[in-house]
């Protein structure tokens, strides 16, 4: 088993076994149902597929605004933020996107899959929170910045950002080789072309095809 910890303060655990995590993945994402997949850029994942623990909210991105002894601390911005976070009772932010391409900014695309209890705070007005935030301050027009165009729904549209806020999430691509090969050996088979799954149900049957396959 495979334990990293990123710049976000989170535990990224990879189990040897890829059929491990995808297993134990395979009930949280049956309860998504038909929902929309959530996206999610990473690195270091060297098996394609990980639990992950967040940390608190005030140790990401956001958080760092807070505090006093950070370089990046600025009082304007952390009061933005601490509104935010307390209008939905956050805590925990997992940044991530709904039907957007961030072109790989900040590494490899995976699909993130919430455990337990989670939220998922949106606003179709804001591509980046902390970098949209800083340029309104800048322009002298954060107090413009709108708050109130957050939902706390599964989004809609197209969503450049979405916070999500749960503990424990999994991330699993479709790069995993096991995923990978399975979809290339299928779609030969039946001569179409390998689709991606567009919700997490039909990720979830994916998972299962894979888990037959490979747990012989």
């Amino acid at each position: 088993m495979i334990k990293l910890k990123d710049i976000l303060f989170e535990d990224i655990i990879e189990n040897s076994s890829v059929l491990v995590t995808l297993t134990e993945a395979l009930p949280h994402i049956k309860e998504l149902g038909n929902k929309p997949m959530l996206t999610r850029e990473s690195g270091g994942i060297r098996t394609g597929a990980a639990k992950v623990t967040s940390g608190p909210w005030d140790k990401g991105k956001i958080g760092s605004a807070i505090n006093s002894s950070s370089p990046v601390y600025d009082a304007d911005l952390g009061k933005l933020f601490k509104d935010l976070v307390n209008k939905f009772s956050i805590e925990h932010i997992i940044y991530a996107s709904y039907n957007s391409n961030r072109h790989g900014l900040f590494g490899d695309a995976y699909y993130l899959i919430p455990v337990g209890d989670y939220k998922t705070i949106w606003s179709t007005k804001i591509t980046d929170i902390y970098s949209n935030a800083s340029r309104m301050k800048k322009q002298d027009t954060l107090n413009t910045f709108p708050l109130d165009s957050y939902k706390n729904t599964w989004p809609t549209g197209k969503v450049d950002e979405v916070l999500v806020d749960c503990k424990e999430y999994y991330l699993i691509s479709l790069k995993t080789y096991i995923i990978y090969d399975y979809m290339k050996y299928n779609a030969y088979k039946n001569k179409t072309k390998a689709v991606p799954p567009a919700t997490y149900a039909e990720l979830a049957t994916l998972i299962e095809q894979v888990l037959r396959k490979y747990n012989k």
